[in-house]
């Protein structure tokens, strides 16, 4: 492994773990609770932010942030995380959501976005603030507080019995 791919994980691995502005880092041991899925998370949010940058005013594509089929499934990967993370009665189910992250960083190779552009999406600290207060706006859209764990492990719940987008990614422990 590379002294820049070592670095490039560091990197991912610390802001994976400051998911929340103005929380302290949670540690970043392997085996923490949905580690792999935050890690790929990133590494695909961080890909995507360069999009949004570096589009030259004459590129035809719009910010990745406005790809809807990338950016709906980035806010259910959120979500999922921040439940499981929260509710300690709900696991990640972290390959699908690998499996998931995988084939939305190829769907923005696909539609011509670079490796750099998606990274940046990824791992900017404006979206990982929006992509919050999306998350937020649906958990209270759903009439629950998003600073509640017992309202977080509700929706997860929820989520799972409907076997929504977020609750494939969440398992009941």
């Amino acid at each position: 492994m590379s002294v820049s791919s070592l670095i490039g994980r560091a990197q991912a691995a610390l802001l994976l773990n400051s998911m929340r502005p103005g929380m302290a880092l949670r540690g970043n041991a392997p085996l923490q609770k949905g580690h792999a899925m935050r890690f790929a998370a990133l590494t695909l949010a961080a890909t995507m932010t360069l999009a949004s940058a570096s589009q030259a005013s004459t590129d035809p594509r719009p910010p990745l942030r406005e790809v809807q089929e990338i950016d709906g499934p980035m806010l259910s990967v959120a979500l999922a995380i921040e439940i499981s993370d929260q509710c300690a009665a709900i696991a990640p189910r972290n390959l699908k959501g690998l499996l998931l992250l995988n084939r939305l960083n190829g769907r923005a190779r696909d539609l011509g976005y670079s490796k750099e552009e998606i990274d940046a999406y990824v791992n900017s600290a404006d979206e990982k603030q929006r992509m919050r207060a999306r998350g937020e706006t649906y958990v209270k859209s759903k009439g629950l507080d998003p600073e509640k764990t017992a309202d977080l492990c509700s929706l997860g719940m929820a989520e799972i019995a409907q076997n929504s987008p977020i609750g494939a990614l969440l398992k009941e422990k």
